[in-house]
């Protein structure tokens, strides 16, 4: 059995992973923001609203990132937990077609943003130079 102090140490050090977890959420949700105004201008050219474009490379990419932000360790990570369905499922039931169009075009463009950084497309990454990618 452990001792208290035992306790303390890992439940800090889970807590700390779960802040870490939250910091990483918080800036995607920013960055989601951030494309979105800084993209409307060219969101307004796309016809077709996201929810009727979002296709498999789509759902992978979002599953990505939400999987980057929130990794399985020792308690179920995003992935695991189909938060990805729930940020598609959200997007297309709560917001209209111009927030529709800028969210799919924020996720085209943060690809485009690591193709060209990093020399290679979101999906073939490693952890790590997602983990920076998602930073800037």
């Amino acid at each position: 059995m452990k001792t208290k102090e035992e306790r303390s140490i890992w439940t800090t050090s889970r807590l700390m992973g779960r802040r870490q977890a939250i910091k990483r959420t918080a800036l995607l949700s920013g960055g989601m923001v951030f494309f979105k105004y800084s993209l409307l201008g060219q969101a307004s050219s796309l016809s077709v609203p996201a929810s009727a474009t979002f296709g498999s490379k789509e759902e992978r990419l979002l599953q990505l990132v939400v999987d980057t932000l929130i990794p399985t360790t020792d308690t179920p990570g995003a992935k695991d937990l189909g938060v990805d369905q729930f940020v598609l499922l959200m997007a297309k039931d709560c917001h209209g077609e111009e927030d529709q169009i800028a969210f799919y075009s924020g996720l085209h463009s943060m690809d485009a943003f690591v193709e060209k950084d990093f020399g290679q497309p979101f999906a073939t990454c490693d952890t790590d130079t997602r983990i920076e990618a998602l930073k800037r």
